[in-house]
């Protein structure tokens, strides 16, 4: 293919801006990999709350950034809901509709207390 005279390569998908496009305009791929980019992050998180021996350092990098993470966990709630701040719902409504009792951070403090 050729673009104002310069050739440019055809590629089946392409990664611009946090968004998969593919050559079919199907957006399957694309939610698949928020899905697993989304998984990977819970896991961690998971590996965190369940791990028994979470250093002083991790703990007060916790209690520093709690709002930012309890921020990070409710816009992907949301996303993963589809519900928008336009919807006027609250977090605890949306952690409720996740089956979700706690935010993360006391989610994180509860399991390091174990």
């Amino acid at each position: 293919m050729l673009i104002e005279g310069g050739k440019v390569e055809q590629v089946k998908e392409s990664v611009h801006l946090g968004n998969l496009f593919t050559n079919d305009d199907k957006s399957d791929k694309d939610i698949e990999r928020r899905v697993n980019a989304g998984n990977e992050v819970n896991g961690a998180f998971l590996a965190i709350m369940n791990s028994k021996s979470v250093s002083q350092s991790v703990q007060l990098a916790i209690k520093k950034n709690e709002n930012r993470i309890n921020a990070v966990e409710i816009l992907s709630l949301r996303s993963m809901c589809g519900v928008s701040l336009k919807d006027r719902c609250r977090n605890s409504d949306v952690r409720e509709r996740c089956s979700l009792k706690k935010d993360v951070v006391t989610r994180i403090e509860r399991g390091m207390l174990r």
